[in-house]
């Protein structure tokens, strides 16, 4: 029963260290995001006031516009290949402060 209770802690214990991973993760994920979008809403908005208040050349803020847009279309697509390396930081770095405090757990041979 004892051994049993171990195997239950370690199981909770290796869930709980995924878990802070996969929210760690997320959360980079959208703090990026968030500021990509930010970056974008910005760049727009000012061009669009320039427009309208400075009767700029629409072609050239259209232009503006577009630049900004794939700029923010490049940096989102990137988002999911950082939120598997974070995750996968986040999980190594558990996985490194936990050597050599336990032996690993190696299947028994049943006698």
């Amino acid at each position: 029963m004892a051994d049993n209770t171990e195997n239950i802690k370690d199981l909770m214990l290796e869930t709980a260290k995924v878990q802070m991973a996969a929210l760690d993760a997320g959360i980079s994920f959208w703090k990026i995001w968030i500021e990509v979008a930010s970056e974008y809403s910005k760049t727009v908005s000012e061009a669009l006031l320039d427009m309208a208040e400075n009767d700029s050349d629409r072609g050239e803020v259209l232009s503006k516009i577009t630049d900004s847009g794939r700029t923010m279309l490049r940096e989102m697509s990137k988002l999911p290949d950082q939120a598997v390396k974070k995750f996968n930081e986040e999980l190594e770095k558990t996985t490194a402060s936990n050597k050599g405090k336990r032996p690993s757990r190696a299947a028994k041979a049943k006698e």
